[in-house]
């Protein structure tokens, strides 16, 4: 799953962000190096637990990447700045309810 994910945000300018929804403790994107000109990452998950560890797996690269504890159908994030969204078995856990807003959130926050 690390290649996937790094090869994920490879797609992207160093300048851009991407969601990672349902980061946990962002175990996917550890090892990358921190300045390689990827996009910056924004980890959002419900754990405050898994996002500390997350800060402390991924180290010196953390400066990429910014930990959210939020809700998935609430973001705090504004309207059309995200370049991109990763998700790895996050949405197989909402309810259909849930998964109505966080579809509507990520049509939000997703530039065209």
């Amino acid at each position: 799953m690390r290649r996937r994910a790094q090869a994920f945000r490879e797609q992207f300018a160093q300048d851009d962000w991407v969601l990672d929804l349902g980061m946990g403790w962002g175990w996917h994107w550890a090892g990358g190096s921190p300045d390689t000109g990827r996009a910056r990452i924004i980890g959002v998950d419900l754990s405050l637990e898994g996002l500390r560890l997350a800060r402390t797996l991924l180290g010196r690269q953390g400066r990429r990447v910014v930990l959210v504890c939020a809700d998935a159908s609430s973001l705090p994030i504004r309207d059309r700045c995200l370049a991109g969204v990763w998700s790895v078995q996050a949405f197989q856990h909402f309810p259909e309810e849930v998964l109505i807003g966080v579809q509507a959130e990520l049509d939000r926050v997703l530039q065209e």
